[in-house]
């Protein structure tokens, strides 16, 4: 019997083979112009488009081996090899020709890196022959009637209505928008499609910029809605672009240049030059870049393993030495727009359009080469993370960063902007937040006016941006007088009214009394009616506010006494809570708002304090209580003691 069983194994294992070599030998034709459609499975691996979907044994190719078997229609595919030996028993095909075993054929260059599992895909043992595939059943055909009227293709083709094709299976889940991208009306000559008017290359994220109208790329059309960056390419091609340089592309391409991962004579020469040259490359040893291999060639082109300095700065080797000001942006750019290079250190790649957007970045554009590029503010050769606290773009390091253009009167008096917007924030209360108490969350330059200075989106107001902190006082604001009088056109106060830009201050209820700047009084006159409503808000703030102040006292007394109020702490924490609710709600300036807020706080306060008297109450009494009983037994004592000095003189 097993006899019998090995002999049936025998039998089965060569059909076997040669089932799988005719099954993989089959290759359907590509029905379109490969061209620009390099990445097969971004398609064809989740079925984008209604494009077929890879099949189950195909799982784990890449695209460079999609090519290999599958020649678009009309195209003759190469001629591969036939095997010429039995297979059986030789299925470890990589065991002779990686190393040319036997004097078996060795694998060429461009097959390094395949398996076993892949060499009979195309390969089939002579005598063996694959499949015929009709080229003319893939043809798309032609839609035979107007269009006109007729657009909703699924209409008719899903179901077959009035004996309308239907779909193919593998048509199954596209939709009627997508029909018409390859069949076209008889004599229809299909529309151009837009070239591509920048390089590709860094830039594959299609819809980060054409999705929102980042950097004012053309907006994707409403009937290219829900479409996928995978498919975008299919369709629009690069134009072609003149390079001023052959061996240079135009930036935001990274820097093409020789890699000598063992060699970097930039460094080596530099060393020797002194001066600034050899500071250079200190910078650049202890900075981000060396740490992660971004080398001197990266930024400059060039061949970093040439020893000769006209070789090493050959336009040949891409050198482009040190770049004008005004291209360091877009240099910055080449990397830094790359989703695959910046993935890995989880920063963004929407810096370059950010900025481009800037007021920086619009005059740098317009030729302004006294504005800040990346290099000003990032440290140039020296770049450190942003956490790190010697970088300059630390959070405490960057009211100073931005101060050494901000600051200087020369370089601000073009733009008739102030200088002293720092020395104001280090008196502030975010600025001694941030300087002094270290505080990293507190506001800085870049918290309101944007990382690369660009207007936070919708946020063309002060209220905005001071939203994104206070934004419970933004919304109260926003509904109450103060904004509706500004918007019926008249001077109402906003934030910076009241509580300063750049040398914002700590807010009190101080700014309810008073004419001075940012007072109350300073817009209304004394003895008005909205001078009255005033009073009294001021008035109803305060009493909660002493009466919570009141509260805390007591439970401090408590606390210190040992008395356990774990339920009043709790109640006093519910009424600072309330109390900051109220401070927000005078924004609204509507006294029906602060006196609801501010009443459950003065009602918890009085509660707690008299929790607070009772419980102190009762441990007078537990403390006093033992002395109250000894003074009783004496006095009995003493009681008993004249008792018995009368009976012993009458005895």
């Amino acid at each position: 019997m097993k006899l019998y069983h090995q002999l049936c194994v025998a039998l089965a294992l060569p059909l076997i083979i040669l089932l799988f070599v005719s099954m993989a030998s089959a290759q359907p034709p590509v029905p379109h112009s490969p061209e620009g459609r390099d990445d097969c499975l971004a398609c064809h691996q989740t079925g984008v488009g209604g494009a077929p979907r890879v099949v189950t044994d195909h799982v784990g190719r890449t695209n460079e081996t999609c090519g290999q078997c599958h020649a678009p229609l009309g195209v003759e595919p190469a001629a591969v090899p036939a095997i010429p030996h039995s297979t059986e028993g030789r299925e470890a095909c990589l065991a002779c020709h990686e190393a040319g075993l036997a004097g078996a054929s060795k694998i060429p260059g461009d097959h390094a890196e395949r398996t076993d599992e892949t060499c009979n895909q195309c390969h089939v043992a002579a005598g063996a022959t694959p499949a015929p595939v009709s080229p003319g059943a893939l043809a798309l055909p032609l839609i035979p009637h107007p269009l006109e009227g007729q657009e909703a293709c699924l209409a008719c083709h899903e179901t077959g209505v009035r004996g309308a094709p239907k779909l193919p299976d593998d048509h199954a889940g596209r939709t009627g928008e997508t029909c018409r991208q390859c069949h076209l009306a008889a004599g229809v000559t299909p529309a151009p499609v837009p070239p591509i008017p920048h390089q590709v290359e860094g830039r594959e994220a299609c819809l980060a910029c054409h999705a929102g109208w980042v950097g004012q790329a053309p907006l994707i059309p409403d009937d290219h809605a829900e479409r996928l960056n995978e498919v975008c390419q299919s369709c629009h091609q690069p134009a072609v672009l003149i390079l001023a340089t052959p061996t240079v592309p135009p930036l935001p391409t990274p820097i093409v240049h020789p890699v000598s991962p063992a060699k970097d004579s930039c460094l080596e020469c530099h060393r020797t030059l002194g001066g600034k040259y050899a500071d250079i490359t200190y910078q650049w040893e202890g900075s981000y870049f060396a740490a992660f291999g971004v080398t001197c060639a990266d930024c400059h082109g060039g061949d970093p393993g040439a020893d000769d300095i006209v070789a090493a700065k050959s336009p040949e080797a891409g050198y482009i030495g040190v770049a004008d000001r005004a291209d360091i942006p877009a240099l910055c750019g080449s990397c830094h727009t790359d989703a695959e290079r910046m993935y890995p250190h989880g920063l963004p790649t929407d810096q370059l359009s950010e900025y481009e957007k800037s007021v920086h970045g619009q005059l740098l554009a317009q030729g302004d080469v006294n504005v800040p590029t990346c290099f000003d503010c990032h440290g140039g050769h020296a770049t450190l993370q942003s956490d790190d606290p010697r970088s300059s773009v630390f959070p405490s390091n960057l009211p100073a960063t931005c101060a050494r253009c901000h600051a200087d009167e020369e370089r601000m008096k073009p733009y008739g902007i102030p200088t002293d917007q720092y020395d104001l924030y280090q008196r502030s209360v975010h600025g001694r937040a941030l300087l002094i108490y270290g505080n990293t969350d507190a506001p800085s330059c870049v918290t309101c006016h944007s990382s690369h200075g660009a207007t936070l989106p919708g946020q063309t107001e002060v209220i905005d941006v001071c939203g994104q902190c206070h934004s419970l006082s933004a919304r109260y604001y926003l509904t109450g007088g103060h904004r509706r009088g500004m918007q019926e056109g008249s001077e109402a106060p906003r934030c910076i009214t009241c509580h300063g830009r750049y040398d914002v201050e700590l807010a009190s209820l101080e700014l309810y009394v008073g004419d001075e700047p940012r007072h109350c009084g300073s817009c209304h006159a004394s003895g008005s009616l909205e001078s009255a409503a005033i009073q009294i808000m001021y008035q109803t703030l305060a009493g909660a506010e002493q009466a919570l102040q009141a509260a805390e006292q007591a439970v401090d007394e408590a606390r210190a006494a040992e008395l356990g109020l774990d339920a009043q702490e709790s109640r006093l924490k519910t009424a600072r809570t309330r109390f900051a609710e109220a401070v927000a709600a005078q924004h609204e300036v509507q006294l029906e708002t602060i006196e609801e807020k501010t009443a459950e706080v003065e009602s918890i306060s009085v509660e707690v304090q008299e929790a607070v008297e009772n419980a102190i109450a009762a441990r007078e009494r537990e403390r006093l209580l033992p002395g109250k009983i000894a003074a009783v037994f004496l006095a009995l004592g003493g009681a008993v003691l004249i008792v018995l000095r009368r009976r012993a003189r009458v005895g």
